[in-house]
């Protein structure tokens, strides 16, 4: 018998056996989870995430990016980690597989 202990692990149950009171091993439960967050749409993007999101598909560096849009290379790891979280991935190098190069 599996007993939830947080909020996302009785979420994952629930929405994994169709119904409370149905188990459901943790593994199958975040699989399914995980499945139906990927399937969601990516929220739309500032003008200026785009352009950062632009730069780095054309493989620039942190410090190109901000010297090219005159920001400073902190901002631009901010925007690059909303962009991750936006894009569902862990990291620059996921990022670039998933979104592909720049036509």
């Amino acid at each position: 018998m599996i007993i939830p202990h947080t909020a996302r692990e009785q979420h994952q149950t629930w929405m994994a056996a169709g119904a409370p009171g149905r188990q459901v091993l943790p593994d199958w439960a975040n699989t399914i989870h995980d499945t139906l967050i990927a399937s969601q749409p990516t929220p739309a993007l500032s003008p200026r995430m785009t352009q950062v999101q632009n730069l780095l598909r054309q493989g620039l560096s942190n410090k190109a990016i901000a010297q090219q849009l005159q920001i400073s290379p902190d901002t631009v790891k901010d925007h690059l980690s909303r962009l991750y979280d936006r894009h569902r991935v862990s990291g620059r190098h996921e990022l670039r597989l998933k979104l592909g190069p720049l036509e």
